[in-house]
């Protein structure tokens, strides 16, 4: 699952919504949640660590926080959440355009696969940049690995962009590429789940984007969709 979660700010009737969103992600099973929008430690979240409050609600998960930039007294970033056991993780600094603000991608590796988990910058003049560091990254610390690499986030752009296209020359799209923002009503495909061609194969069984939560109200929890995908390998 990829969840833009929008600092847990979005609704106004919960603020800090971590239970709302955990019960959702809790229906949907997945093994691995990539994480965009979090804050650790900041003025604006009561100084609260958003993604150890996060996990607290899933005690058989581990969880990977990268810092993209100081914000407020703490940080802001990217994560992951994960039920594997974790061999290496890393934070990757991408590169900034000007004017724009610093983005990360937080990466961890199990025993059986590779996930990363990103948030392309809203500009589009900084993505050819952030995805040449994406795509070198892995191919220097991956180049003999026998695992599937995946990547998931808010790449901020759309399936038919300049983006999408640049990485298509490495990558094949597993989510559906239908709208996931904004979540009150879903006009923009923003949300990806994607497959690294240099890793090891594997056969997508289903994905979808999440309209609804049992739970509550999924409009509410964030201004993004979240985005789930089955595969085997």
């Amino acid at each position: 699952m990829t969840y833009n979660v929008a600092i847990f700010m979005r609704d106004s009737m919960y603020p800090l919504n971590y239970k709302n969103i955990a019960a959702g992600i809790h229906e949907q099973k997945a093994d691995v949640i990539c994480l965009n929008e979090l804050d650790s430690m900041t003025t604006r979240t009561q100084h609260e660590y958003q993604l150890k409050q996060l996990a607290s609600f899933f005690p058989t998960y581990e969880y990977k926080f990268a810092k993209a930039m100081d914000y407020q007294g703490g940080s802001y970033g990217d994560g992951i959440l994960y039920r594997a056991k974790c061999v290496n993780q890393y934070t990757i600094p991408l590169p900034k355009a000007e004017g724009t603000e610093p983005r990360v991608m937080a990466v961890i590796e199990t025993p059986s696969y590779i996930i990363a988990s990103v948030h392309l910058d809203v500009e589009e003049k900084a993505h050819q940049a952030q995805i040449n560091a994406i795509n070198n990254f892995f191919a220097t610390h991956f180049k003999h690995s026998d695992k599937p690499i995946f990547l998931g986030g808010d790449l901020n752009a759309h399936p038919l962009s300049e983006t999408l296209k640049t990485f298509g020359l490495d990558w094949v799209v597993l989510s559906e590429q239908s709208p996931t923002y904004p979540a009150l009503a879903p006009n923009e495909c923003l949300d990806y789940i994607l497959w690294y061609k240099h890793s090891r194969k594997v056969k997508l069984q289903q994905t979808q984007v999440i309209k609804n939560f049992k739970s509550s109200n999924i409009k509410n929890s964030s201004d993004h969709l979240p985005v789930m995908v089955e595969v085997i390998f």
